[in-house]
């Protein structure tokens, strides 16, 4: 009986800990405005700061010198004044309001797109394939470039086409994809892991104890699962390719998982603890009487 109770009480905490994912990944997943303030906080970051401003200007090289051959006005400004000189302007723009404000609109469109791969729904300008998220990078410049130059200079630098891809070591397509299964399972795991329980403190004595170890159990494997999150959040830094931006895309779409995981599995951890005090003060007044 006893062995049967602790396989109850392995696959409950695993039922638990998965809802308890699922149900910290739906609410993130449902509401963007944490993810925006996280990547607002983020662009404040030299290093973030720094590989925006480094891309841009790799973008706005690349322009100028494809331009050098049609004769446009991007192309005279470049053989005027130089392709680099031009490009180490351009990214001082990430310095200012305008780019803050288009920051903070292109954060919510990455977000909408990583919640849309999350629930298996199409989306245009983000596209997560394995390590790399794609995204558009046209609607963070645009508002940028049009408010400080004419149309036509404007169109020039920046292809309404043009992406970014974000390459993270950690593996934010399976992880989205997983995450997004556990939202559509975590009433039916949490009805496992809540049945398995019940079970567990029904089949035979020390009743008290048992749901205690099984509480326990359960606070340590959401515990450890807040764990994994943290350790994916660390691992998506790792790239060589721009691993500070990485690293806070993971962190700002992860950051409420790790929270709410690590509120449950404290709470969870407390009741066991007055579970199996009183379960203790229960059995020593029966050996008593």
């Amino acid at each position: 009986m006893s062995f049967f109770r602790a396989i109850f009480v392995f696959l409950a905490g695993l039922a638990i800990a998965l809802a308890s994912l699922g149900f910290a990944a739906q609410a993130s997943l449902n509401s963007g405005e944490q993810f925006t303030q996280d990547m607002n906080t983020a662009l404040t970051d030299p290093a973030v700061n720094a590989e925006i401003k480094q891309s841009i200007q790799t973008e706005v090289t690349a322009a100028i010198q494809n331009s050098a051959q049609g004769g446009n006005v991007l192309g005279q400004l470049g053989a005027t004044f130089g392709s680099d000189a031009i490009a180490s302007q351009a990214a001082k723009v990430v310095d200012t309001e305008v780019f803050a404000r288009a920051w903070s609109d292109w954060s919510s469109l990455l977000f909408q797109g990583l919640a849309d791969y999350a629930y298996q729904r199409p989306n245009d300008n983000v596209s997560v394939k394995g390590n790399n998220i794609v995204v558009a990078v046209a609607p963070l410049l645009q508002p940028v470039v049009g408010s400080g130059v004419t149309a036509q200079l404007a169109d020039s630098l920046v292809d309404p086409n043009q992406t970014v891809k974000i390459t993270s070591e950690a593996n934010l397509g399976a992880i989205l994809t997983g995450v997004g299964h556990l939202v559509e399972l975590r009433w039916a795991l949490l009805a496992i892991g809540g049945g398995l329980a019940l079970l567990v403190f029904l089949m035979g004595g020390r009743r008290l104890l048992w749901l205690a170890l099984t509480l326990a159990w359960m606070a340590l494997v959401v515990v450890a699962l807040a764990g994994v999150v943290t350790f994916v959040q660390e691992q998506a830094g790792q790239n060589p390719q721009m691993p500070a931006m990485a690293q806070a895309i993971t962190a700002a779409l992860t950051q409420g998982w790790t929270l709410n995981l690590l509120l449950v599995g404290a709470g969870m951890g407390l009741l066991a603890v007055v579970l199996a005090i009183v379960a203790s003060a229960t059995r020593k007044r029966n050996v008593a009487a």
